[in-house]
């Protein structure tokens, strides 16, 4: 592969929640994502996929009534982690809050529907406004229709999505939240069932791959790089030459087993190269360079007898706008085909999948077989934008990793205390705010409050001992608006706890939505 191409495709991130012609009406959407901004999805995204006219502004009348006239019974939910849920959002779509005790949900892919189309969207960017407007980020669609489509990734994408369904916190038989989750993966199963596989040429494939913890004994831990490389061998020998692009890295010891763990999957026998792609500056000075990364990257490759390249990652578009990189790519070559996976995966063991901390991980490969005449494998190596080669590696200022909590924009959000699972807000005549508990993981001392233009204490750890340490806990609701957010307290600890709406249909009319503000767009790799 050329060290240096520059990518000319670009276009517009939130084009691709547009529905292509003669896709019929919408019936639902299911993303995934780690930060989140709720005004970009309800404001940009949800507006671009239900083809709403009027201007993104949640405080314009002619966009509310258009919003809910065109919502109507189409779903819309977003699985986010745990750590990031609780912000304020619209009781006309879900937040599902995941729970990975050793790693976090950090994949990117969004399942979207019409009557005649699905579009599965797997991405780098965050639903976030650095992901949709400023940082560099990469996303690839993929599509299907009654006339073709690739049914194994369909497929591959329900189980994923169902997978982080079940680590979503609370009783699922009792959470109408994961029954309209179900429901819709199981809609969008249904009306696919009987469309045409795709009919492109053998030469290319695209597989997803996933990282994933184990969840019970039937369902094994699952690995990014052990599923690429897999798929990659099924179409000739391992790969020869890797091209890694990240901006976030474990510290020294992680760093090195990840490394070595890529190592090992690579061609025992013959010249063996790695390009490193990485956060780096030049001190126009001194001249030499700073990289933000271990220098494990660079010696662990070494031991195994690999040919070392170390590039900076650029900070800047083709058009000179300043945009942090937040691309996530691996490039296999082997003499027989060449290979991309983009997605959710930095180059760090949660993210790879290698070892007991996992993360939730999506990511798309695409393999191109070699053949005479044939134009795709230039197309896929063109996506690599151009980047600077550092000379004599070995003699630069090696940083290390970035702190972990700057990875994902600087999210720093603490996670809900482990026993409070779910709460529900039950609209209607007899107004509701229900709470699912587990008590044998509550801390021994907390407060539930609402918040809004009423702050009220809606249950106390005290009162819910008096009143029988119940599991399900039905609190009245006497204000005709409900809680913005649901504020939980322990100790010197606080942290939002998702609410969402039990029946939509109870509502009144989208007067109840909580005030969050628009984003702008943001041009794809």
């Amino acid at each position: 592969m050329s060290k240096r191409r520059k990518s000319t495709d670009t276009g517009a991130m939130l084009d691709l929640w547009r529905p292509p012609k003669d896709a019929g009406d919408p019936v639902g959407c299911l993303a995934t994502t780690y930060t989140f901004a709720p005004g970009l999805f309800d404001e940009q995204c949800l507006a671009r996929f239900l083809e709403i006219e009027s201007e993104p502004n949640r405080e314009d009348l002619a966009f509310l009534l258009e919003r809910e006239s065109r919502l109507g019974g189409v779903y819309a939910g977003v699985l986010v982690d745990q750590t990031q849920a609780g912000v304020e959002h619209s009781y006309r779509w879900d937040v599902l809050p995941v729970r990975i005790r050793s790693g976090k949900q950090h994949a990117k892919l969004s399942l979207l529907a019409w009557d005649a189309f699905v579009r599965i969207i797997v991405a780098s960017a965050n639903l976030t406004e650095q992901g949709y407007r400023t940082n560099y980020e990469v996303a690839v669609p993929v599509d299907l229709s009654p006339e073709g489509g690739n049914l194994e990734a369909l497929r591959e994408a329900l189980i994923f999505l169902r997978g982080l369904i079940r680590l979503v916190p609370g009783p699922a038989d009792q959470s109408p939240v994961v029954v309209r989750a179900e429901t819709f993966l199981t809609d969008v199963e249904r009306r696919a069932r009987h469309w045409t596989p795709n009919r492109r040429r053998q030469s290319v494939r695209q597989n997803l791959v996933f990282t994933m913890p184990a969840q019970v004994a039937q369902v094994p831990a699952r690995s990014s790089l052990d599923e690429a490389v897999k798929n990659c061998r099924a179409r000739g020998g391992s790969p020869r030459e890797v091209r890694i692009a990240s901006p976030f890295f474990d510290g020294d010891t992680e760093s090195s087993q990840t490394a070595a763990s890529l190592c090992k999957l690579m061609a025992r026998a013959g010249r063996r190269d790695v390009y490193l792609c990485v956060p780096a500056l030049r001190d126009e000075a001194s001249k030499e360079w700073r990289i933000a990364a271990p220098k494990m990257l660079l010696t662990t490759p070494q031991r195994y007898n690999a040919k070392m390249y170390v590039e900076a990652l650029p900070d800047e578009d083709p058009d000179k706008n300043l945009r942090p990189w937040h691309a996530k790519m691996i490039a296999f070559n082997a003499e027989e085909y060449s290979a991309l996976m983009v997605g959710s995966s930095n180059f760090t063991s949660a993210g790879m999948g290698i070892g007991l901390r996992r993360n939730a991980e999506a990511n798309l490969l695409t393999i191109v077989q070699h053949e005479a005449f044939a134009r795709e494998g230039g197309v896929l190596e063109a996506v690599w934008p151009e980047m600077t080669q550092i000379p004599n590696p070995e003699d630069a200022e090696w940083l290390g990793a970035e702190p972990e909590h700057e990875e994902e924009e600087q999210a720093s959000s603490r996670p809900v205390a482990p026993g409070f699972l779910a709460a529900i807000y039950r609209a209607g005549a007899r107004r509701q705010v229900v709470l699912h508990l587990e008590a044998g993981q509550l801390p021994s001392e907390w407060r539930v409050c609402a918040t809004g233009k009423d702050t009220p204490e809606l249950l106390t750890s005290d009162t819910w001992q008096r009143e029988g340490r119940k599991a399900l806990v039905e609190i009245a609701w006497d204000a005709v608006q409900p809680p913005e957010k649901l504020l939980v307290q322990w100790g010197d600890n606080e942290s939002f706890l998702p609410l969402n709406v039990e029946d939509r249909r109870e509502l009144n009319g989208g007067s109840f939505e909580v005030d969050v503000r628009p984003v702008g767009v943001h041009d794809l790799l």
